[in-house]
């Protein structure tokens, strides 16, 4: 796999399904993506309640809200199930590559089903499936140099 091909990327999706402040800080990130290519339009997963943080955002050309209070409302089945309807969604949509900002379980299970070309995460363990390219987050919270696991690489 190598780097992200800015000539086959060409529809993005960022996903961040934590809180509003979470979203925020994320808007630097989404105008980088956007700096490195241009041409891609970039959706963002966020919840719901976050929609009106990016609804003005000039490097966001969509926003797919996602209800995580009313999800979190239900029980397990009917959790997963609500999950699993968004994975599909996002993967009619037919991204070329996925960033997941969040770290949770359920951006990872919607990332690893996307069936993007490019799917980039944090590497938890279960879920180190989920991406092609990922970051470890304990590296991360050390302030260390960042490093990149490529697929296939043990966690």
């Amino acid at each position: 796999m190598g780097e992200l091909n800015p000539d086959t990327v060409k529809k993005i999706l960022v996903i961040k399904l934590n809180a509003l402040g979470d979203v925020l800080m994320t808007t630097p990130a989404i105008s980088g993506i956007k700096g490195a290519y241009p041409e891609a339009k970039i959706f963002c997963l966020v919840p719901a309640n976050a929609v009106p943080l990016l609804e003005n955002n000039p490097d966001a050309d969509g926003i797919i809200p996602l209800d995580l209070l009313a999800i979190r409302k239900k029980g397990r089945i009917n959790r997963f199930l609500e999950i699993l309807s968004s994975a599909i969604q996002v993967r009619r949509m037919k991204f070329d590559a996925v960033f997941d900002f969040s770290g949770t379980m359920w951006a990872a299970w919607i990332t690893g089903l996307s069936h993007a070309q490019y799917r980039i995460g944090f590497i938890y363990p279960h879920r180190w499936f989920c991406y092609d390219f990922g970051i470890r987050p304990e590296v991360v919270r050390r302030g260390k140099n960042i490093t990149v696991r490529n697929a296939g690489e043990p966690v």
